[in-house]
């Protein structure tokens, strides 16, 4: 992270390890942001909960999340809440 060339950071927690989205990561999010580094999120399941869950724990502010949603209702109100943030 003190590599100044690098602008970002994709966390892949790797098998058997908890989701990107859980509480077992926010700390590292947390030092990722400190150094003003984006972070990049691709995950399994997205849901507006499990997105608001993260964004109420770190900032928003240059965060990338990739994943699917169930539905397609589903990911039109993760879009609608990302628009109102």
């Amino acid at each position: 992270m003190d590599i100044e060339e690098i602008d970002g950071i994709q966390w892949v927690p790797g098998a058997g390890n908890p989701n990107v989205i859980s509480e077992a990561w926010l700390k590292l999010y947390e030092r990722i942001q400190k150094k003003g580094k984006l972070l990049v999120l691709n995950c399994d399941s997205i849901t507006l909960d499990k997105i608001q869950w993260l964004f109420e724990r770190i900032s928003p502010e240059g965060v990338y999340v990739s994943g699917y949603c169930d539905s397609e209702d589903e990911a039109y109100e993760i879009l609608e809440w990302r628009e109102r943030i």
